[in-house]
Parts: C-alpha cells; sequence; structure tokens
C-alpha cells in the first residue's frame, strides 16, 4: 500500500525539491487517518491533564519569583535603614558573590 506522502510524489510533477501544483482534486483523494472518536477524547483528556500540569508549574514559577522580588526588595531596605548589619559581608570568603540582576 503506498503511503500518503509516496501518493502525493507520485501525483505531483517535477524532480528534486520542486514539484509541480497539487490540485484540490488530488488532495479529495488523499486518504488521511482520523483516530476514532473515544481516542481522540482519550488525547484531548491527556492533553488537558498535562496542560494543567504546566500551567500549575508556571504559576508556582511566577509566585516563587514575585516572593524573591519581595524579599530582596525587603533585605536592600532592610540594609539600608540599618535593620541589618552588613559590614564585612563583602569580605567574607565563605559568603557567595552576588550577580547584578538583570
Amino acid at each position: 500500500m503506498e503511503s500518503a506522502y509516496e501518493h502525493l510524489r507520485t501525483e505531483s510533477e517535477g524532480a528534486g525539491s520542486t514539484k509541480g501544483a497539487i490540485t484540490c482534486e488530488q488532495l479529495g483523494r488523499l486518504r488521511i487517518p482520523i483516530p476514532e472518536l473515544s481516542e481522540q477524547n482519550v488525547i484531548v483528556s491527556f492533553l488537558d491533564t498535562e496542560t494543567a500540569k504546566l500551567d500549575a508549574l508556571t504559576a508556582a514559577a511566577t509566585r516563587a519569583i514575585e516572593l524573591l522580588k519581595e524579599r530582596r526588595s525587603a533585605l536592600i531596605a532592610a540594609a539600608v535603614t540599618g535593620q541589618i548589619d552588613v559590614r564585612g559581608v563583602a569580605a567574607d570568603p565563605s559568603f557567595p558573590a552576588v550577580a547584578e540582576p538583570c
């Protein structure tokens, strides 16, 4: 049995990467397999579940970023107002270097 790709190659004219026009009639004769409705429903359910997981992860990451920004601002405010002593922190070799924010 000829695959859909092979069928289109046979129907089209030309050689190499250049193909002649494929007509609507030729496309109309092309058989395209479609899963049964029950299988389509399984696929939809799977994709809905996976999409919900991705949405939840995205929301959690967004919330974590917001919290980190709040904590950063609070830390800067505390350092500027003298609520915490940051003198000597930069000289402490055990303290990790901090990259500039993007």
